[in-house]
């Protein structure tokens, strides 16, 4: 079975008190980290893990997907409702949606 392997940097942004946070084009990393799985998205997290991202564990998820993949987002959008996430969605993916038994809060466009 092959492997991924996914190469992430790491920007110590609190070891360097009033620094600027945006970063240019040479992106200022002083390291990296690299995760590895046979599964692409577990060799990602491992990657987004080791470089100290934190994901967020409650919240709201905006979600709009153009209407050829939105088949795919089923899934993902039950998941992060199991979850807890509140999912606010554009009127089409949002009608999609709840056609599957999911309930997302529909914005209107400005």
């Amino acid at each position: 079975a092959g492997y991924h392997a996914v190469k992430a940097p790491v920007f110590p942004f609190q070891k360097f008190p009033g620094v600027d946070f945006v970063l240019g084009p040479e992106m200022r990393s002083t390291g990296e980290v690299m995760g590895v799985d046979v599964s692409l998205p577990n060799a990602y997290l491992k990657a987004m893990l080791a470089a100290g991202t934190r994901f967020p564990t409650e919240g709201g998820v905006f979600v709009s997907v153009r209407q050829g993949d939105r088949d795919v987002m089923i899934p993902v959008v039950r998941s992060l409702m199991a979850m807890g996430f509140k999912v606010f969605t554009t009127k089409g993916t949002g009608e999609l949606l709840a056609k599957h038994g999911l309930r997302p809060k529909i914005l209107k466009k400005i």
